[in-house]
């Protein structure tokens, strides 16, 4: 069924908004940016504890967004742990924080990208949690 509102809104967003404003909304409502933890076997602590961005979750990104992003210096990836990665896309999604899946999550890996010491003794692990613990309090 025909709805001319919907022409209508259509027509108004692509007035309104940039393409590239259409893309970064895009990508922000599809990031989750949170602290990670993951088992791994790089250092004796078996964790690794650090900032990271899902965008897309495990679907495909798609191609108008890989262009954009590698425009904007960024590899067509699903997650960034670099922080040189991430200090861009934070940068890039800034203003749309928002839309982005977990607002707070955005916060906490603005604040910790880049600062938080590589886990490489148990010690370094209880010092992460404690720095951790102590900004949610």
């Amino acid at each position: 069924m025909w709805c001319p509102l919907k022409r209508l809104n259509t027509w108004w967003v692509k007035t309104v908004l940039s393409e590239q404003d259409i893309l970064l909304l895009l990508v922000a409502k599809n990031a989750r940016f949170r602290i990670g933890s993951r088992l791994t076997t790089k250092n004796q602590t078996g964790y690794d504890i650090r900032p990271e961005c899902d965008l897309f979750g495990r679907k495909t990104i798609p191609a108008e967004v890989s262009i954009f992003l590698r425009e904007n210096g960024l590899p067509a990836q699903n997650r960034y742990t670099k922080p040189h990665h991430l200090t861009r896309l934070l940068r890039l999604l800034k203003p749309y924080r928002l839309f982005t899946k977990e607002p707070e999550g955005f916060l906490t890996v603005l604040r910790h990208v880049g600062s938080l010491p590589e886990a490489t003794t148990h010690e370094d692990i209880e010092n992460i949690l404690e720095v951790l613990e102590n900004e949610s309090v």
